[in-house]
């Protein structure tokens, strides 16, 4: 049993063919973006977390090596002072590099 099939018919299964390739290679370029734009933030957030935790043993760190703390309240309350802002300047700058990193995942592409 022999199937004819006409040139109309078979010209039309060809552009079919080509069409339906061109869509899996555009969806397949589009993929590999995105995957390349998440693995480029991925590595971001990877680099912030360990910015902030750089910043706790760095924080700890400091708490070790200092003198005892005072006997007296005012000596006290300035080492803890001295401690807080230290702490928040270095927490407030990964947290801000963190969230832009975040960010970045959150926004609609294009």
């Amino acid at each position: 049993m022999s199937v004819l099939v006409s040139e109309a018919e078979l010209v039309s299964k060809m552009q079919e063919a080509e069409s339906v390739y061109q869509e899996v290679v555009e969806a397949s370029q589009e993929r590999s973006s995105r995957l390349e734009e998440t693995l480029f933030v991925s590595e971001n957030f990877q680099q912030a977390m360990m910015d902030v935790m750089q910043t706790v043993r760095a924080v700890q760190d400091n708490l070790v090596s200092q003198d005892s703390p005072g006997t007296d309240l005012a000596t006290v309350q300035e080492q803890l002072r001295e401690l807080q802002v230290e702490f928040l300047w270095r927490f407030d700058l990964a947290v801000t590099e963190l969230g832009v990193s975040t960010k970045l995942l959150c926004v609609e592409p294009g």
